[in-house]
């Protein structure tokens, strides 16, 4: 084999493996974003919990 050949086939194996780690970098950016959304909606789901008990 040449070294050009075993350049590109290095090249290829490279890229594949940078596409998988933006597929999963994508995927945990989402989960992320999913969770912080929970987040978010538990903390003002108890804060009007809260206010509605204040005006009581």
């Amino acid at each position: 084999m040449s070294t050009e050949h075993d350049w590109k086939i290095l090249y290829q194996k490279t890229q594949e493996q940078i596409k998988e780690q933006e597929l999963l970098l994508y995927a945990l950016y989402q989960q992320r974003t999913f969770i912080r959304s929970q987040i978010l909606e538990q903390a003002l789901s108890k804060s009007n919990e809260t206010n509605n008990s204040l005006k009581c």
